[in-house]
């Protein structure tokens, strides 16, 4: 199970997001703003962000440039789900390190499959490994 947030002001598109992340096993977080990501922020991470671009109050490309300048959060992959669709904001996203991108409509299969694309590379990424009684985490540079 991913601790997966949603970064959506679209409270109709949020709740497709929860609802679908959650029949798929997963811990869904929705936050509409930018403000209330960066609060739940200085308390937990998540495993995946779902972040729309068009948000009110702040562009989600400016959140995406600062989710990735930040050591916290750098890694982490963002899938961006939006309805701009042109070729120059896909480039701009992924340029700026989305994992990937999703058009507005999208299919739940599709969602589906994409989400679980990231988690699966993040899991690459993230297992320790086990040395007898000790485990060793390369991400980390932790042994326990």
């Amino acid at each position: 199970m991913a601790r997966i947030w949603i970064l959506e002001d679209d409270e109709n598109v949020a709740l497709l997001l929860r609802d679908a992340t959650e029949r798929m096993g997963h811990a869904p977080e929705w936050f509409q703003s930018a403000a209330q990501l960066e609060a739940r922020l200085k308390e937990s991470s998540p495993d995946l962000l779902l972040l729309d671009l068009m948000l009110r109050e702040k562009n989600g490309l400016e959140v995406l440039a600062e989710w990735k300048k930040r050591r916290q959060t750098h890694e982490l992959p963002v899938i961006i789900i939006s309805a701009r669709s042109t070729e120059s904001d896909k480039v701009r996203g992924l340029g700026l390190g989305a994992e990937d991108y999703i058009t507005k409509p999208f299919g739940l299969k599709e969602l589906r499959a994409r989400i679980e694309t990231a988690l699966r590379r993040l899991r690459l990424h993230a297992e320790p490994i086990p040395l007898g009684h000790l485990a060793l985490n390369p991400d980390a540079r932790e042994i326990k």
